[in-house]
C-alpha cells in the first residue's frame, strides 16, 4: 500500500461544507425563514394545511441554531483544538484488521436482515408478478406494497447495520483497493435504493450517499494535486442540488405523482418542487404544532428519546402510552394539519421535551458533542472518522426531525461504537504484546529468572 500523500494545511478550507456549521446555514437557517415568511395561503393551496409558525416558532429556531453553533465552535477552536495528523485518514494496521472483522459481521448481519425480510414478504403473497407491475408502472406507493413489507421487530432493525458496512468499508479503502470490500459495499446500497421505490423510504438511500460523500471528500482534498478534483470537492454544495432536486423527483415519482397528475394543472418540475418546498414548510409546521399542542402535565420526553421507546425489546414490554396514559403524539396532525406531511420538525422537538430553557440547553450540548466529533474527524482520530459522518446525516435532516434520536440511527451508532472499541482493544493489546517482548524488557529480567 502506499503511504497518503501529506495532508494540506488547508483541507479544512476546502472541505467547507463539512463543517458543522455549514448544513445551519445553508439549509436549517434558510428553510426555517421560507417556512417563516411563507403565506398562510401557500400553506392551504399548496399542502392543504394550515400556518401555526409565527415569529415566536421562527425566534426558538434561531435559538435552537445560535446554541448548537457555539456549542460546536467551542469544541472546535481554543484550548479544544486537537492536532492535525499528517495523514487522512490514518489507520494503523492493527485497527485495518479490526475494522475488516466489524465489516464482515455487520456486512452478514445486514444480509441475513434483508434475506429474512423478503421471505416473510414472499410469505404474505408477494410475487414476480406483483414486483414486476410496480416497476413497469412507477407506482410504489400502495397499500399492498406496505404490507408485504410490513417492518420485522429486531430483525429488519438489523438491516441499519448497513450504515456500519459503508462507512468502516470507505475508510478501508480509500487508501488501499480492496474489490471484496468494494463490491460489499455497492450491493448494500443497491438493495437500500430497492428499499427506498418499495417502501419509499429516500432516507435508506441518504443516511448511506451522504457519509459516502463526507468519507471520499475529505479523502480526496487530502491525496490529490488536481486542482480540478479540489473544485469539485469545493463546490459541493453547487453540485448538489440540482442532484438533490433530481433525486427527489424521481423517488417522488412512484411516490406521489402517480396519483397527483389527476389533479393538478402543475408540470411534473413545478409539482417536484412544491413537494420539496413543502416538506421542509411543513416539517418546521408540524413541530410548532405539537409545541402548542404537547404540554400536557406528566409528559415524559418523547421525540428526544424515541430511540428508546421504538427500541425492539423495550418496546414490547413498555409503550409510552401505558406509561404515561396517552399516546406520545395523538392525532394531532389528521385534527389540525395534513397527515400526509408528518415529518415532526427538528428544531422543535427538544423544546416540546425540555421546555424553552432545557430545549436551548439541549441543543447546547449537542453542539459540544457534534463539534467534538468533528474536531476528531478531521484530526483523522478513530471515533470521529466513524461518528461524524453518520451525524452530518442528522445535520441534514434537522429541519424534519432529529434523526440522531430516531429508533432506525441506533443500531448504526451502537455498531459503529462497538467497532470503535474493538479497534482500540486491539491495539492496546498489540502495544502491550509490543513492550513484553521488547528488548529492554528481556534485558531486564534478573539473573536467576525463570525463564
Amino acid at each position: 500500500m502506499q503511504p497518503a500523500a501529506p495532508i494540506d494545511r488547508s483541507t479544512r478550507a476546502r472541505v467547507w461544507w463539512a463543517n458543522p456549521l455549514s448544513p445551519l446555514v445553508l439549509i436549517v437557517l434558510p428553510t426555517l425563514f421560507f417556512a417563516w415568511r411563507i403565506d398562510a395561503s401557500a400553506y392551504l393551496a399548496q399542502w392543504k394545511e394550515p400556518k401555526v409558525l409565527g415569529f415566536s416558532g421562527f425566534a426558538r429556531g434561531i435559538i435552537a441554531l445560535l446554541a448548537l453553533a457555539i456549542g460546536a465552535i467551542a469544541m472546535t477552536g481554543g484550548r479544544f483544538r486537537l492536532a492535525e495528523r499528517e495523514q487522512w485518514p490514518l489507520l494503523s494496521s492493527v485497527s485495518r484488521r479490526s475494522l475488516r472483522r466489524s465489516f464482515f459481521v455487520f456486512y452478514r448481519l445486514t444480509c441475513f436482515a434483508y434475506v429474512v425480510w423478503a421471505g416473510a414478504a414472499v410469505a404474505r403473497g408477494l410475487t414476480p408478478q406483483i414486483l414486476a407491475r410496480t416497476v413497469v408502472s412507477l407506482n410504489s406507493f400502495n397499500d399492498a406494497l406496505k404490507t408485504y413489507f410490513a417492518t420485522i421487530p429486531g430483525i429488519t432493525t438489523m438491516t441499519q447495520f448497513a450504515i456500519c458496512v459503508v462507512i468502516i468499508g470507505l475508510l478501508l479503502t480509500c487508501d488501499e483497493k480492496d474489490r471484496a470490500i468494494t463490491r460489499r459495499v455497492y450491493l448494500l446500497v443497491g438493495l437500500a435504493i430497492v428499499r427506498a421505490f418499495l417502501r419509499t423510504e429516500r432516507l435508506a438511500v441518504v443516511e448511506l450517499v451522504v457519509p459516502w460523500l463526507v468519507i471520499r471528500s475529505a479523502h480526496r482534498v487530502a491525496t490529490t494535486d488536481r486542482s480540478a478534483r479540489r473544485l469539485i470537492v469545493r463546490l459541493g454544495p453547487i453540485l448538489a442540488l440540482p442532484l438533490l432536486l433530481i433525486g427527489f423527483s424521481l423517488f417522488e415519482y412512484s411516490r406521489s405523482w402517480a396519483f397527483a397528475r389527476e389533479t393538478t394543472n402543475d408540470t411534473f418540475i413545478e409539482y417536484s418542487s412544491y413537494r420539496l418546498l413543502g416538506y421542509y414548510a411543513t416539517s418546521y409546521n408540524n413541530g410548532e404544532l405539537y409545541r402548542q399542542n404537547l404540554t400536557d402535565a406528566g409528559r415524559l420526553p418523547y421525540f428526544t428519546t424515541q430511540f428508546v421507546w421504538d427500541a425492539p425489546i423495550i418496546s414490547s414490554l413498555v409503550t409510552y402510552e401505558g406509561v404515561v396514559g396517552r399516546p406520545p403524539i395523538g392525532p394531532l396532525l389528521s385534527e389540525k394539519a395534513n397527515p400526509e406531511f408528518n415529518s415532526e420538525g427538528g428544531l422543535s422537538q427538544p423544546y416540546v421535551d425540555f421546555g424553552d430553557a432545557g430545549g436551548a440547553l439541549y441543543f447546547l450540548a449537542s453542539g459540544l458533542f457534534i463539534g467534538w466529533m468533528y474536531r476528531l474527524f478531521a484530526g483523522s482520530r478513530l471515533i470521529g472518522m466513524l461518528s461524524y459522518p453518520m451525524i452530518f446525516v442528522s445535520l441534514l435532516e434537522m429541519p424534519r426531525y432529529l434523526y440522531w434520536s430516531q429508533g432506525r440511527a441506533t443500531p448504526g451508532a451502537i455498531g459503529l461504537g462497538l467497532a470503535a472499541f474493538a479497534a482500540a482493544t486491539s491495539a492496546r493489546r498489540a502495544s502491550s504484546m509490543s513492550r513484553a517482548h521488547s528488548p529492554g524488557r528481556e534485558s531486564a529480567r534478573p539473573a536467576n529468572a525463570v525463564r
